[in-house]
C-alpha cells in the first residue's frame, strides 16, 4: 500500500457485538499492527454504545481519516436501530453527536 501512496486504516464498527465495535478491539488491532492507521467515525462509535469524544481521545495519534455523521433519536424515520433505540441520520450539528469537540481533539494532535 505504501509503495502506491495508500494508507491502510481500520474504522470503528457500529455494532458493539462485532469485531472493532469496542475500544478494546481497536486498541488490540492497532497495537498488533503498528503500520495500520485509524479512520475515526463519530456515528459508528455512538451506534456501538461508545462515547465519540473518548474515541477521539484514544485514537487521535493514529487517526488519518475522519468520517463524520450526526444522529437524532427518531421513531418515525428510522435508519439505524441499536439496542432498541431508533436513530436517523441528520445534518451535522442537527443531532446529538459531539462533532465539534471530537474535531477539536483530532485537530490538536
Amino acid at each position: 500500500a505504501e509503495s502506491i501512496g495508500l494508507v491502510p486504516t481500520i474504522e470503528d464498527y457500529s455494532m458493539k457485538t462485532t469485531a472493532y465495535g469496542r475500544f478494546e478491539d481497536i486498541k488490540y488491532i492497532l497495537y498488533k499492527n503498528p503500520g495500520l492507521m485509524f479512520t475515526y467515525d463519530s456515528g459508528n462509535f455512538v451506534l456501538a454504545g461508545n462515547d465519540e469524544i473518548t474515541g477521539a481521545q484514544l485514537f487521535a495519534d493514529r487517526t488519518v481519516y475522519v468520517h463524520m455523521k450526526d444522529l437524532a433519536y427518531d421513531e418515525k424515520r428510522v435508519e439505524f436501530v441499536r439496542d432498541g433505540v431508533a436513530y436517523d441520520s441528520v445534518a451535522i450539528g442537527d443531532g446529538f453527536i459531539g462533532t465539534e469537540k471530537a474535531l477539536e481533539i483530532l485537530l490538536t494532535i
